[in-house]
């Protein structure tokens, strides 16, 4: 939680909690301002280089929050020390972090490892996780192997002309190397954030301004202002077809195959290519996590082994999980389950009239979708 002795606006109040965690800054704040300013000099390269907007957005927020530290310090605030406190060099992955500047003139190695720095702060910040401490100690380990200082294994020197921002080259020698070499798991760690989503420290604000105490200033600045008919668009409405599922109605929700193509069909172009900025995982992870689900269907664990068929259900048939656990055993809605054929089944004639009462069965023109068959023995 951010100190209760600091002001900030509600934009800020949710960044500064991630960019803590990612930073490995302590809850009191301790050293922060060293640590943003680490930061900001990193995620300008990052944001330059990969040219991305929410790059840029983590950017601004870390100058923001370094010019509200400052403010508060130059008022006398007596917190001021702590913030403000030196980075130690215990080696510690906050200090490495902090304390992690760009020489007078930076080498190509240094810049590379700079940029893949901002991109790893904004990553974990995006997740509100922790900067990996593999892949900031391997940096440090790179950078002083180039300057030749100290005495390192001979396999870092094989890492100084390979180009640290390129997914694929690093990807194929991650596969060629032994998992047990010591720069695994830098290049691990690498690879992960190259291969990472960024999203904007902003897409959670309505939360944080809920949450937060609100005074007139701060609905008064806009923060709250909702678009007025005039400017709601229809690409707007378009992007938008999930408001079937806002709090307000979330009761009165079933299963309705209609909503659920529709959620599909009105997608934004790029979210139809993939670039969502929601509930997004890579299809690698999204693999590996089906793996692991299907391994606790057979579980004794009876609850563990029920979120399991919840899990795939909710991923087969477009449903979220607070709509699965409505789906029937029999034609229903216009999605239902039919156990006794192993299938899962939608109504496309509810689709074709979009108009129909939710509540009445679909049955007509059924299509059938096969289920798993380890998971139609589990319902």
């Amino acid at each position: 939680m951010p100190d209760q002795n600091l002001t900030l606006e509600p934009r800020l109040i949710s960044a500064l909690q991630s960019l803590r965690v990612a930073l490995h800054v302590p809850e009191d704040l301790s050293g922060i301002a060293s640590a943003l300013s680490a930061a900001s000099d990193c995620l300008n390269l990052a944001a330059s280089h990969f040219y991305d907007q929410n790059l840029f957005e983590w950017k601004s927020v870390a100058d923001d929050l370094r010019a509200a530290f400052s403010e508060q310090a130059a008022t006398g605030s007596a917190d001021a020390a702590r913030w403000y406190r030196p980075s130690s060099t215990d080696g510690t992955a906050q200090s490495r972090l902090a304390t992690w500047r760009r020489s007078v003139s930076p080498g190509e190695l240094e810049r590379k490892l700079s940029i893949l720095i901002g991109r790893t702060i904004a990553a974990a910040a995006t997740t509100n996780a922790r900067v990996s401490p593999a892949l900031i100690e391997g940096a440090n380990i790179l950078r002083n192997t180039q300057r030749g200082k100290g005495r390192r294994s001979h396999t870092w020197n094989t890492l100084l002309t390979l180009d640290l921002l390129d997914g694929t080259g690093i990807a194929h020698l991650c596969e060629s190397i032994d998992p047990r070499a010591v720069h695994f798991s830098f290049l691990s760690a690498a690879l992960h954030v190259l291969r990472s989503p960024i999203y904007s420290p902003y897409r959670h604000i309505q939360e944080v301004v809920t949450g937060a105490s609100l005074d007139k200033s701060s609905i008064d600045s806009g923060l709250l202002r909702q678009p007025n008919d005039k400017e709601t668009t229809d690409s707007d409405a378009a992007t938008v077809p999930a408001s079937e599922e806002s709090p307000q109605k979330r009761d009165d929700l079933l299963p309705d195959i209609g909503s659920r193509l529709a959620s599909s069909d009105y997608t934004s172009f790029s979210e139809k290519l993939g670039f969502v900025t929601r509930d997004y995982i890579d299809s690698d992870d999204l693999s590996l996590m089906t793996r692991q689900l299907v391994k606790h269907l057979e579980s004794r664990n009876k609850p563990q082994s029920a979120y399991a068929v919840l899990a795939l259900v909710s991923l087969l048939t477009g449903c979220t999980d607070f709509l699965a656990v409505k789906l029937r055993f029999e034609p229903g809605h216009s999605i239902w389950l039919n156990i006794d054929c192993s299938v899962w089944c939608w109504a496309f004639s509810a689709y074709r009239s979009k108009q129909d009462d939710p509540n009445e069965p679909a049955t007509g023109e059924p299509i059938s979708v096969a289920l798993p068959g380890n998971l139609a023995l589990r319902l």
